[in-house]
């Protein structure tokens, strides 16, 4: 019923409601982030640059034991409730011993290159709407779609094996990662960024 009331407002002011034609407007609003590839050239120069700040953490990466069955089943029975991938299966269908067995099957099938489904990164696509707007009050909600914002909704299969794997290596990582880092690391506060930058223009005055 949501879904139903919210509409897509063209360039031309035109509001659309037909599932059809709001597809193929989102499609074509987006489609040049999402199909943006990037220059391999400027990757790989990009790479070659940074590469003397790299450092070498391959071995400590390698004595980091591999997670248990009991640190999947435990990432889906703490994981917050949300709406599940394609295939529909909900966090709790994973909260058991059978179901941490599994995704630790997972886990080793992925990390021996075992190819796995081709399906396997599916995702559901939905546009939320960005900001209110008096005419929310309505029950319609509309937006162009530049005042959407995407979201991948991927089975729980992935991201717990993803987020299992990531707290496991997280914590070992970060002491190879650059001090100047701040975001995305565990015991980091990005905002420490804004204060060394404070704290420099205050030297540089």
């Amino acid at each position: 019923d949501v879904y139903k009331r919210q509409a897509i407002i063209t360039d031309d002011d035109k509001i659309i409601t037909d599932d059809t034609e709001r597809i193929d407007c989102l499609r074509d609003g987006w489609a040049p982030i999402f199909q943006a590839v990037p220059d391999p050239m400027l990757q790989q120069q990009a790479f070659d640059a940074l590469r003397p700040f790299v450092q070498d953490a391959s071995d400590t990466i390698a004595a980091i034991p591999p997670p248990s069955c009991e640190q999947f089943r435990a990432t889906a029975h703490y994981a917050k409730p949300s709406k599940p991938g394609p295939d529909t299966i909900p966090y709790c269908a994973w909260d058991s011993a059978e179901g941490g067995r599994t995704l630790m099957n997972l886990f080793y099938l992925l990390a021996s290159g075992i190819l796995h489904s081709l399906t396997f990164n599916d995702s559901f696509a939905v546009f939320l709407p960005k900001g209110s707007d008096p005419g929310d009050a309505s029950g319609q909600t509309s937006r162009k779609v530049s005042s959407t914002r995407p979201l991948g909704l991927k089975n729980t299969d992935n991201k717990a094996v993803a987020s299992t794997t990531n707290r496991c290596l997280a914590t070992v990582v970060t002491g190879h990662v650059d001090k100047d880092q701040n975001g995305f690391c565990p015991n980091r506060n990005f905002l420490s960024n804004v204060t060394a930058l404070d704290a420099l223009s205050l030297i540089h005055i």
